[in-house]
């Protein structure tokens, strides 16, 4: 897939690459942020959390 991505867009995507993620390339940021913009606007579930729900959490599994 080829996007052509006006030059405000371009800039501020190095910029977010730069401040937050300096490891990932053009193409890892972009996915990042239409993954979390899709999500949060109910076009894509939410990835499934990590870890015990607070709800099943007591004593015995207090670590």
């Amino acid at each position: 897939m080829s996007t052509y991505l006006p030059q405000d867009l371009q800039d501020a995507l190095e910029r977010f690459i730069a401040r937050k993620h300096g490891t990932i390339n053009k193409t890892e940021a972009i996915a990042m942020i239409l993954r979390d913009w899709l999500v949060k606007n109910g076009y894509l579930p939410a990835e499934p959390e990590e870890g015990t729900p607070p709800e099943e959490l007591n004593a015995t599994n207090d670590d």
